[in-house]
């Protein structure tokens, strides 16, 4: 394996530092370095006038937000086009460099492996794919090659920059360890579904909490979430509010449903994680979770408090089809998404550069 540095710092990948790399980054650098023994790491040090360019030119993008239409402009994403190539400084032996989101580079230049999610039409009025996909076909231009994370989110470059080297595209998921903790304890005979997201309203949490109205008695959901509970919040939903990473899976494990019914979604790492939990899952049909958990799940219109109702209580009172389910998730991880399974693609994908 080639010698490679993730775009971040060592001090950025410690759980406890308020470092730039946000929580996804931080997960995915952090899962490479386990990884690759020696072979991958973090960079030395940032040079300090790009460092200083890129928080100019963020502050202005921020800045511009109050203004009509600036979110989706083509200024506004040149601006944060710039505070998103970075420049550091890596150990003489490195030969590769690998990022997500933030594109490195380095003087003597090494080849860059950018990694991506895509582009995806699922967030409107949050995500601009014209834009956003003309930021990706700059970024595809200046990488050796491009990790994009699904099938979806590489089509949806393609279909808005068809242009763009398609030999440079490879569909390999994110590198993640999901290291799973005994089943939390329960209490109780009730199903229990759990439903994961930081951001519940941008993930539908008020369409989950709909189609629990509609649900009978023998479920009880639990919500893990930094949002507010609502006022009239029904009795059979627990509202736990934030939870560390080790609370959560251990919760999905103890689970017998995953409730994920986001319909905004660019990947989906708490499909992945209750795929690894062996837990059967309630998805939108319409975005790339449906493509993670293929079999594994239940696909419905995430949108609709009814057809989510209606999909928790048909899982609710058949067990032998959670059971099932469950296994063809776990499996489904094994084969495609375990560190055994993308390691190796990724290996490949940097020697090849």
């Amino acid at each position: 394996m080639r010698v490679t540095a993730v775009a971040a710092l060592a001090g950025e990948l410690d759980e406890a530092s308020p470092g730039r790399a946000d929580w996804d980054r931080r997960l995915l650098y952090q899962a490479l370095v386990r990884w690759g023994g020696g072979r991958v790491r973090p960079g030395r040090a940032r040079v300090r006038w790009r460092d200083s360019l890129g928080r100019a030119c963020r502050a202005l993008s921020v800045a511009g937000r109050p203004l009509p239409g600036w979110r989706a402009s083509a200024a506004g994403r040149w601006l944060r086009d710039i505070a998103q190539v970075q420049r550091f400084a890596v150990d003489d032996d490195v030969e590769v460099l690998y990022g997500n989101i933030v594109f490195p580079v380095t003087a003597p230049p090494r080849p860059t492996v950018w990694s991506t999610q895509g582009v995806l039409d699922a967030r409107p009025g949050i995500w601009f794919p014209e834009e956003s996909a003309r930021t990706h076909a700059r970024m595809i231009t200046r990488s050796a090659a491009t990790q994009c994370w699904s099938q979806l989110g590489l089509a949806g470059i393609v279909e808005r920059q068809p242009h763009v080297d398609t030999n440079k595209l490879h569909v390999i998921p994110p590198l993640l360890y999901i290291d799973l903790p005994d089943p939390w304890p329960r209490d109780g005979t009730d199903v229990v579904a759990l439903f994961v997201g930081a951001f519940g309203l941008l993930k539908g949490i008020d369409v989950v909490v709909e189609a629990m109205r509609e649900v009978g008695p023998g479920l009880r959901l639990e919500v893990i979430c930094n949002d507010t509970p609502p006022a009239d919040l029904p009795a059979a939903i627990t509202w736990l509010g934030p939870r560390p990473r080790p609370e959560v899976l251990a919760r999905l494990r103890s689970a017998d449903i995953h409730l994920f019914p986001s319909t905004t979604e660019s990947f989906g790492i708490a499909a992945v994680e209750a795929m690894a939990a062996g837990v059967p899952q309630i998805i939108d049909a319409g975005g790339v979770p449906a493509e993670l958990v293929g079999p594994g799940g239940i696909a419905v219109d995430g949108r609709s408090p009814a057809s989510v109702a209606a999909a928790l209580t048909s899982l609710a009172a058949d067990r032998q089809r959670r059971e099932e389910l469950g296994r063809l998730g776990a499996a489904r991880y094994r084969e495609r998404f375990s560190p055994e399974a993308v390691g190796p693609q990724l290996e490949a994908l940097f020697d090849s550069v």
